[in-house]
């Protein structure tokens, strides 16, 4: 079962899905952030949680209109071991088989991190400065206060025990100068609409490990600051 609601809903998800889960039923969250699989595996068992990861960039254009914003689509699974079970084998077959750019990672949770790293910094900087990516990477500052976004989650996971390569914001540098342009964050989306953000489950959840760890994070603390006025929406 692919649960892929917003963070803020997860909780909630996890109560109407009850009555479909089953004692053969597998859970995977493909959501931002890091928390997607700790909710569900609180909920129904961590042996009924593989790890999961999706790189996409989209919006609601209008109701039941999803519009592919991006270049990117892809899907990553794994058991939180890293062994190769035959339920994420056959999850794996089923998704190559629909045509699905989809790994099977042994190291699933080094995935959820390397993407988190990333779209916090993205979906914050892009959002405080309603931009897309293409002008904030040319601009030195702001080039810069990205690439502190990202080392500050990346100390915060090595301090929780995540393996991490050596070169990886370099390499999310890199991944960055790539996006098309015109790519804003999905978060940028659900503010410009003056819907709900996933802010305290991004920049907000990076500041709260920091503060936990003893790790500055003034980067992601800026970017709390700015957008905390509208991170419920508008009624």
């Amino acid at each position: 079962m692919f649960v892929t609601v917003k963070l803020y809903d997860t909780d909630a998800a996890a109560d109407a899905i009850k009555p479909a889960v089953g004692p053969d039923t597998t859970l995977v969250s493909f959501q931002n952030g890091v928390s997607g699989g700790d909710i569900l595996s609180a909920a129904f068992g961590r042996e009924r949680v593989i790890g999961g990861s999706s790189s996409i960039a989209a919006r609601i254009a209008k109701p039941g209109v999803i519009e592919h914003t991006g270049t990117m689509a892809m899907l990553a699974i794994g058991e939180w071991d890293g062994l190769t079970t035959p339920r994420v084998q056959e999850l794996y077959d089923a998704c190559v088989k629909a045509g699905i750019d989809t790994t099977l990672s042994d190291h699933i949770d080094t995935v959820i991190w390397s993407k988190f790293i990333f779209l916090a910094a993205f979906s914050g900087i892009t959002c405080t400065y309603r931009q897309s990516i293409g002008p904030i990477r040319e601009d030195a500052e702001k080039r810069a206060l990205f690439r502190a976004g990202l080392e500050e989650t990346c100390a915060v996971a090595r301090a929780r025990g995540v393996s991490l390569p050596e070169n990886l914001i370099d390499k999310r540098m890199q991944f960055t100068d790539g996006l098309p342009a015109e790519m804003y964050s999905s978060m940028y989306h659900d503010l410009m609409a003056d819907k709900r953000l996933e802010l305290a489950w991004l920049s907000g959840a990076v500041v709260d490990f920091g503060r936990e760890l003893g790790i500055k994070t003034p980067a992601h603390q800026g970017f709390v600051d700015a957008l905390a006025p509208y991170a419920d929406g508008k009624p």
